[in-house]
């Protein structure tokens, strides 16, 4: 098969730039993507009362290192729990440093974080920097 001068060049420019961003797509960290903070008002559990619900806030932040922190705030009281996180294909798997594991589904699309808990999906908002 003989292929003519003037199509060269254009097959090599097509063919070197599929390999750029297959390149380029094969090194893309995931968890760049996720970096920062997410919030969420939501009914969460009030930290003073065991088992009661109260209108609060939830944060999630991550962080480059694969750690991060989740901060509920509700009446007032504001609790903190630390871990680590890993993303593997389509799943963030959280890790409380009091043991407890969370695998969670997840979809990013611009500034919405969603999470898929116990058949429904909950949307996290990017925190925005001042």
């Amino acid at each position: 098969m003989k292929i003519q001068k003037r199509f060269l060049l254009p097959l090599l420019v097509v063919i070197s730039l599929t390999l750029l961003l297959g390149v380029a797509f094969w090194f893309h960290n995931p968890t760049e993507s996720i970096v920062g903070g997410w919030e969420i008002e939501a009914s969460v559990i009030n930290p003073n009362s065991a088992g009661e619900n109260a209108v609060g806030q939830v944060q999630f932040y991550f962080y480059e290192d694969l750690t991060g922190k989740e901060i509920m705030t509700a009446q007032g009281n504001t609790t903190q729990l630390d871990f680590t996180y890993q993303i593997n294909d389509d799943t963030l798997c959280i890790t409380h440093k009091t043991g407890a594991v969370w695998n969670f589904p997840y979809t990013l699309k611009e500034d919405v974080l969603t999470l898929e808990q116990n058949a429904a999906s909950i949307k996290y908002h990017k925190i925005k920097e001042n």
